[in-house]
């Protein structure tokens, strides 16, 4: 019997939950067209994103709903048209091609699959909702501090040192569900008697294997299934446009009566997380951060169990929400995070007020550059490192301000004054080709905005003689000129790989540059003194798409020309078995562009996109 029970346990919970969830990756076979979007531009975009996660089922659970994802399995949306052009581009690897295949694990459970058993009944959405994480906590903190016979006595009872602010996070409707499991899943349902034909199934297949078939009662307009595992009852209720699966009968009974005035839906933060992500999606999620941290911190057990989580670093965050999607030319992932102002650590607060970056370093890339990233205000940026690190030494015995100490007594620099000083505007990090050096194929720059051109030389003059001092007589700086612009320079040898690449330092135009590569260096001194570079030059196409997909209101870029990175990293490779297999794959990812994120924050909100230019969407 133990032997049934465990693995009863096992296939009812994963199949009355998260096998529901293969409706997202099931057959995509549209059955008629999509609707027509609505026109509603993201702010600071370069590109018209229609915004407003839409969620029907979001006014079914309670506002104390701290996550909460939705899966959109709308066969017919132009979403899952899109992904299912990636999906069957991907499977030309044959590796891809036999995960996808093997994806039904209701079919590798021998139950039945997806098309025969769920897709005659699934709607268009499909979500999951933690309803309680009081419960959750109590569960986990029964775990690390009791046995375990005693967990399910202590399931969703609140914590005796519990603050006034964590139990207003529970509402009334969650206290009445406080001894079930507090995960609840819905999905939108066209067919009832097909859905119910789905939960018989499985009810048949419990009573085959020893374990009790569910009961069976009405509710309202539904029809409720119990499955008695033991230590937990699983309830499925099923009416003619909605599914609820949950851990016990209050909590899916209360899915049917909710309030849609007290639901998640009607919540004050989800609405404005759900507005600022995508409305066309193929799934978004929304987590309530500051419920689940205060909860969290709250309980003796768990909180001593973490004693080294160091969370005040994150204190500002607010609620939280990420958006999956298909573009016109690829794929994005939008996130969007409320802010708190007044519990914002200095150094953020410092980077936040500056507004967006101006994002003129861009001007003096080089113009074979295949990735960078910028920023801006290196000091807020250094005082947040440095405050982290001092907080995680607290906890792991690491003596930062020793180590500090150490480097500058051996190096004779100031790590304020004369290095973080450097990056007080905007500064960026590139990576190049370097065709003339077999040995290390790969240049690498880093420049920085200046203002002063006497002073700062002068600090870099200083970091090259510490370099020179430590390098134990193997650096040697010497004067170079590429066009207008003189530098030093040096030869750096590894002794094990006999590999040498070029050093150099220096400031050219507005910029002072660290560089490794002869061909990088050459590159950069032409972008930052008004010749050719990233923006201008034959490598801005890919760039110049993913730009248009992300908001130009921004902190700085990150971008990867895939491409161009693919090539030359297989023409790096030593023949053989290897570089073949790499190559059978890397030619059928052509149609794989590049990707590149930016952030729009304010002092108030910070809202990301990631886009992979990958148009084989259309």
């Amino acid at each position: 019997m133990l032997k049934h029970l465990s693995k009863w346990n096992f296939l009812v919970v994963a199949l009355l939950s998260l096998t529901v969830f293969l409706a997202a990756c099931g057959d995509n076979t549209p059955t008629s067209p999509p609707p027509a979007p609505t026109a509603s531009p993201t702010p600071n975009s370069g590109i018209s994103v229609p915004a407003g996660a839409k969620t029907t089922l979001a006014a079914n659970y309670p506002d104390s709903t701290a996550l909460f994802i939705s899966i959109n399995t709308d066969t017919a949306s132009g979403q899952i048209k899109s992904w299912q052009k990636i999906v069957d581009y991907l499977a030309q690897i044959p590796e891809v091609k036999m995960v996808t295949q093997n994806a039904d694990l209701l079919a590798l459970a021998q139950i039945g699959t997806y098309d025969g058993d769920i897709k005659p009944w699934i709607g268009g959405e499909l979500d999951l909702g933690l309803t309680d994480v009081n419960a959750v906590v109590n569960l986990v903190g029964g775990v690390t501090g009791a046995s375990v016979g005693t967990v399910s006595n202590q399931l969703g009872t609140a914590p005796a040192t519990a603050d006034a602010t964590t139990a207003t996070t529970t509402s009334a409707a969650t206290t009445s569900q406080s001894t079930e499991l507090p995960l609840l899943i819905g999905a939108t349902v066209k067919d009832q008697a097909a859905a119910e034909a789905f939960i018989n199934k499985l009810g048949t297949k419990l009573a085959g294997s020893g374990l009790a078939a569910p009961t069976k009662e009405t509710y309202k307009d539904a029809t409720f299934y119990t499955f008695n595992l033991g230590i937990a009852e699983v309830v499925a209720g099923v009416s003619k446009d909605k599914l609820f699966i949950g851990g016990g009968p209050a909590l899916v009974k209360g899915a049917f009566d909710q309030d849609a005035a007290k639901s998640l839906a009607g919540k004050a933060d989800f609405k404005t997380v759900a507005s600022k992500l995508p409305a066309d999606n193929l799934t978004f999620a929304y987590l309530d951060y500051q419920t689940i941290i205060k909860t969290v911190t709250n309980n003796p057990q768990v909180k001593s169990a973490l004693a080294t989580l160091d969370t005040t670093s994150l204190d500002y965050t607010g609620s939280v929400g990420v958006a999956f999607s298909t573009a016109a030319e690829g794929f994005r992932i939008d996130s969007y995070q409320t802010i708190l102002a007044d519990k914002t650590p200095t150094a953020i607060a410092d980077m936040l007020k500056k507004g967006a970056n101006p994002n003129k370093l861009l001007n003096a890339l080089p113009e074979s550059t295949l990735a960078f990233m910028n920023s801006r205000d290196g000091a807020s940026a250094y005082d947040l490192f440095v405050s982290t690190l001092k907080s995680a030494g607290s906890t792991s015995g690491v003596d930062f301000d020793k180590s500090i100490t150490q480097f500058e007594q051996q190096t004779g620099l100031s790590v304020k004054n004369d290095i973080v000083s450097l990056f007080s505007g905007e500064y960026g990090l590139f990576v190049t080709p370097e065709p003339n050096n077999k040995n290390v194929p790969v240049g690498f720059g880093l420049l920085t905005e200046t203002s002063d051109t006497a002073g700062t030389q002068a600090k870099l003059d200083k970091i090259a003689d510490a370099i020179a001092k430590n390098a134990s007589g193997k650096v040697t700086w010497t004067s170079k000129t590429v066009g207008s612009t003189t530098f030093k320079t040096a030869q750096v040898s590894d002794t094990q790989s006999q590999a040498t690449v070029t050093a150099n330092i220096g400031i050219a135009g507005n910029y002072a540059f660290f560089s490794l590569g002869d061909d990088t260096t050459a590159g950069l001194i032409t972008a930052a003194t008004g010749g050719k570079n990233f923006t201008n030059g034959a490598n801005a196409a890919n760039f110049t798409k993913v730009k248009a997909n992300l908001p130009g209101d921004n902190s700085g870029y990150f971008f990867l020309d895939i491409q161009p990175v693919i090539k030359l990293a297989t023409a790096n490779l030593p023949a053989g078995a290897t570089a073949n297999e790499v190559k059978a794959v890397t030619d059928k990812l052509a149609k794989l562009y590049s990707i590149g994120s930016a952030t729009h924050q304010t002092t108030t909100e910070s809202q990301s996109v990631v886009y992979i230019y990958f148009p084989v969407t259309q």
